[in-house]
């Protein structure tokens, strides 16, 4: 990704400041007395509560838990593997197998075992009876990739998930069986789901060498315990009441680069427009800074170039700003081809030696909340 992370900053006070740094068996009884009766129901009552119960570890801060970070250096694989869509799709480094051993995943945190509850308070469940399920918090990219269903982390990094716990399965587990309110233990040591091996795959390849990778939560791995022993009646499960959360953390992915880059703003991989002080009342603002890729191509070649950035339910797909209330403002952006004035979100040029292209914001509006808002969005320079 010509990964250029586009910062946006608005502020407002009666004046708008952007800052803009872009989850019975049936038996017979002779009719019993009433007293009988009231002692029969009593005891088929509480037989019916102790034999039902089901809990589920939970992590305490779901803040903690697996931290998955790709190495910088990885080597992006020359041979393309070939998805369900007919596409190449480029593996990233070797496959992340989390085993309790990988250097490239650490564990935090503290589970309470009795975490989340349903059925009755009974808590004293054999480990045999331990259910386990790794629940996806990323969207399918549509596609499968050697046969295993890929997630879609940006517009250019999908990731495959290879592991037996997709769905609810039965695996032995001691680990907070019999367990009791108040039990704690590392999230550490919950171990008898490995292994989950993670792989991930480039949908093209980058000219400038850096492949940004934004921090964002994946999956989280739940242990559940029931009595008697079934599946877990549930096919979603908030983060916050996982036993250990799975978060990707941001890094950055060195290349080998066909090109360099320099930016009007003075930073490597950062282009920031600041729209300053505004008025909160009305606002009209356009900035626009420069991006010069210097490439060592021996012939005119295709780049693509395409701006990426979450949007919400905005029907002209701008980008949003938010203040420290998790207020909106609205910025639209745009590349702009020096050459040939070509602008949009996805624009494709020819370079040779050297191209100039403009990133442009423009936000506007009426009746602003005063508040200093910023978003980000990233640049991607493929090859076409």
């Amino acid at each position: 990704m010509s990964n250029f992370q586009i910062l946006f900053q608005a502020v407002s006070s009666s004046m708008v400041k952007i800052p803009f740094p872009l989850f019975f068996k049936g038996e017979f009884f002779k009719q019993p007395s009433s007293l009988s009766m009231y002692f029969l129901v009593a005891i088929l009552s509480l037989y019916g509560m102790n034999a039902h119960a089901d809990y589920a570890s939970r992590i305490q801060n779901s803040n903690s838990g697996y931290s998955i970070r790709i190495d910088s250096n990885s080597v992006i694989e020359p041979v393309a593997r070939v998805g369900s869509d007919g596409k190449n799709y480029y593996r990233v480094g070797n496959p992340i197998v989390i085993d309790g051993n990988s250097a490239q995943v650490s564990v935090s945190g503290l589970v309470d075992c009795v975490g989340r509850r349903w059925g009755s308070s009974n808590t004293r469940i054999h480990s045999s009876q331990a259910f386990h399920r790794l629940f996806m918090y990323v969207a399918s990219a549509g596609v499968t990739i050697d046969g295993k269903t890929a997630y879609r982390i940006n517009n250019n990094l999908v990731m495959t998930v290879e592991t037996p716990i997709m769905n609810w399965i039965n695996i032995d587990a001691g680990m907070c069986s019999y367990a009791y309110v108040g039990l704690v233990r590392a999230a550490q040591e919950f171990t008898s789901q490995f292994p989950v091996t993670i792989t991930f795959f480039i949908n093209e390849q980058i000219i400038d060498g850096k492949l940004v990778i934004p921090a964002m939560d994946l999956a989280g791995y739940v242990r559940a315990f029931t009595e008697p022993k079934a599946v877990p009646p549930f096919d979603s499960w908030p983060l916050s009441d996982s036993t250990v959360p799975m978060r990707l953390a941001a890094s950055q992915l060195n290349v080998k680069a066909m090109c360099s880059t320099q930016t009007s703003s003075g930073q490597a991989s950062t282009v920031n427009l600041r729209h300053g002080q505004l008025s909160s009342i009305h606002y009209d603002s356009l900035v626009t800074e420069s991006i010069r890729y210097t490439c060592k191509f021996a012939a005119l070649t295709k780049v693509r170039l395409r701006l990426d950035y979450v949007t919400d339910g905005d029907p002209q797909k701008r980008l949003p700003m938010k203040d420290a209330s998790n207020r909106t403002i609205y910025s639209k952006l745009d590349i702009v081809d020096e050459q040939t004035g070509a602008t949009g979100t996805d624009i494709r040029v020819g370079i040779h030696s050297n191209r100039t292209i403009y990133i442009r914001s423009r936000i506007q509006g009426n009746n602003a909340d005063a508040g200093s808002y910023q978003g980000s969005a990233w640049l991607i320079a493929t090859f076409d």
